[in-house]
């Protein structure tokens, strides 16, 4: 079974996961990563999976990484 890491990265500014392509959020309110959720309970049958939104957390970039 491996462990497998869904990373939302952090970021300067609220950014919204969809159409593709990053959009910057004009609100105060995140929605939630959905392709990462879908694909997360794709995996977790044969695999350990774990989503780490850093964007809603407000984790900064040295300890995400």
């Amino acid at each position: 079974m491996s462990k497998i890491l869904l990373l939302n990265p952090p970021g300067t500014r609220p950014y919204l996961r969809d159409y593709y392509c990053s959009k910057i959020a004009k609100a105060d309110y995140l929605y939630e990563p959905t392709d990462l959720l879908i694909l997360s309970g794709l995996l977790n049958e044969d695999h350990q999976v774990q989503v780490l939104d850093c964007i809603a957390t407000g984790m900064k970039t040295a300890k995400a990484l």
